[in-house]
C-alpha cells in the first residue's frame, strides 16, 4: 500500500525503519565538575539555559539528574576518603560498640543530669 501513495502505512513503514528520536542532543557549556561546588555551578548553566528557551525544562531535567548522580558519586567517593583517614588514624572504627539496654539507660539518665544542671534544677527522680 505505501507504494500506492497510502501516507499512513509509508509512516508506519519508515517509523519502523527509522524510530523517532526520544530527545534532542543538547549543546551547553558546562563546566569541569569533580566537586559538589562545581557541581553546583553547572546547575546554574543548566537553569539559566532552561530560564531563556535554549533548553525545555525537560532537557534541563535530564541534565540536571546527571549531573545530581555525580554529585552523588562525588560525594560517595569523598566519604569513603574520609572513612579511609578516619580508619587509618585509629579515630573511628567501622565496627560500633554496641551500648545494650543498660547502658543506653545510663546515657540517657546522664543526660537527663546535666540538662537538669544547665536549667539549675534538682536532677530528675530515679538517675
Amino acid at each position: 500500500m505505501a507504494p500506492a501513495g497510502d501516507v499512513v502505512a509509508l509512516r508506519l513503514c519508515l517509523e519502523r525503519i527509522i524510530p523517532a528520536r526520544r530527545g534532542r542532543a543538547v549543546a551547553l557549556d558546562l563546566p569541569h565538575a569533580e566537586t559538589a561546588a562545581e557541581v553546583l555551578a553547572a546547575m546554574r548553566v543548566v537553569v539559566t539555559a532552561m530560564s531563556t528557551g535554549a533548553i525545555t525544562p525537560d532537557e534541563a531535567a535530564t541534565v540536571a539528574g546527571i549531573l545530581d548522580a555525580q554529585r552523588k558519586a562525588i560525594e560517595t567517593a569523598d566519604l569513603e576518603r574520609r572513612i579511609v583517614e578516619l580508619e587509618r588514624q585509629g579515630a573511628w572504627s567501622a565496627t560500633p560498640t554496641p551500648l545494650g539496654v543498660s547502658g543506653l539507660l545510663k546515657l540517657t539518665q546522664e543526660y537527663a543530669r546535666q540538662r537538669a544542671a544547665e536549667r539549675g534544677e534538682a536532677a530528675p527522680s530515679g538517675t
